[in-house]
């Protein structure tokens, strides 16, 4: 796999778990994800910078999309129709 993959498997992953409000803390999703925490609170500011508003409730120990919502994460190869045809 290559990095690009494994970082958009982890954007993925990250968006799943903030959709469903099942990250746990900071220290518990960064351990979920396999990263530190400082490159979990980068994946989050990535997010963040995309538009997400993203908020953590303490109360429910979890992070989540204020007013819900996700990304639509995907590639897709599309082949252009060849002219004359």
């Amino acid at each position: 796999m290559t990095k690009l993959h494994d970082c958009l498997d982890k954007v993925k992953r990250l968006d799943k778990l903030i959709r469903r409000q099942g990250t746990g803390t900071p220290k518990e999703f960064a351990k979920k994800l396999k990263v530190s925490e400082a490159t979990l609170y980068n994946y989050l500011d990535f997010l963040k910078d995309m538009g997400a508003s993203i908020q953590y409730c303490p109360h429910r120990c979890s992070y989540y999309y204020k007013g819900g919502g996700g990304f639509n994460i995907r590639f897709e190869f599309q082949q252009e129709p060849k002219e004359g045809h």
